[in-house]
C-alpha cells in the first residue's frame, strides 16, 4: 500500500487507474488491509475491496463474475 514517499501510493495508482477510465475491479492486497477502516476507506474510495489474507482469491473471483 504505502512505499516511499507515499504512505498511500495504492491509492495513489487507484487515483490515475480511474483518470484514464479503466474499469479493471481494483483490490487493494496489503499488510492490515482486511482490517475494516481499510476495507471501508478502499470501498469509499471506489476500490472493489481491500483484503490481507488467503481469501485474496476467492475476492478476485468475486470482482470478476460481478463486473
Amino acid at each position: 500500500m504505502g512505499r516511499p514517499p507515499d504512505k498511500q501510493a495504492g491509492y495513489t495508482l487507484f487515483e490515475a487507474v480511474k483518470k484514464i477510465n479503466i474499469k479493471t475491479p481494483y483490490i487493494i492486497y496489503a499488510s492490515g488491509g482486511s482490517e475494516p477502516e481499510h476495507t471501508r476507506e478502499a470501498r469509499s474510495r471506489g476500490a472493489y475491496d481491500s483484503t490481507s489474507g488467503p481469501g485474496l482469491f476467492a475476492t478476485v473471483i468475486n470482482a470478476i463474475e460481478n463486473s
